[in-house]
């Protein structure tokens, strides 16, 4: 969520483009995210607590599964304005004709 403040901020200032190296950053760090749930999956069976109870293990990953689907969108953009060549544009805030602040 932080780097969601941070592009909105920036957006404001760069007409709602977001600067190559930021978005590179981010989409570098969504996909270690990727990593982190093979690991988190291979470890699975060891975060079980004294009792047994796999509830630590599920936990985990529904955490890390949470985080890239919340990186999804990013991930949608990134790669959309990479096959076009152009800097990463974020969505309008203007739904159906009606800015987000009117709704």
């Amino acid at each position: 969520l932080p780097q969601i403040y941070m592009f909105q901020k920036q957006a404001g200032d760069h007409a709602g483009t977001v600067e190559a190296l930021i978005g590179h950053t981010v989409f570098a760090l969504g996909f270690s995210r990727i990593f982190e749930l093979v690991f988190w999956l291979g470890s699975f069976k060891e975060l079980s607590d004294h009792s047994g109870s796999r509830l630590p293990g599920y936990i985990v990953l529904v955490s890390q599964l949470g985080h890239l689907i919340i990186m999804g969108d990013f991930f949608y953009y990134y790669f959309k304005s990479l096959s076009k060549g152009l800097p990463m544009e974020l969505p309008s805030a203007n739904y159906g004709g009606f800015a987000a602040a009117e709704v």
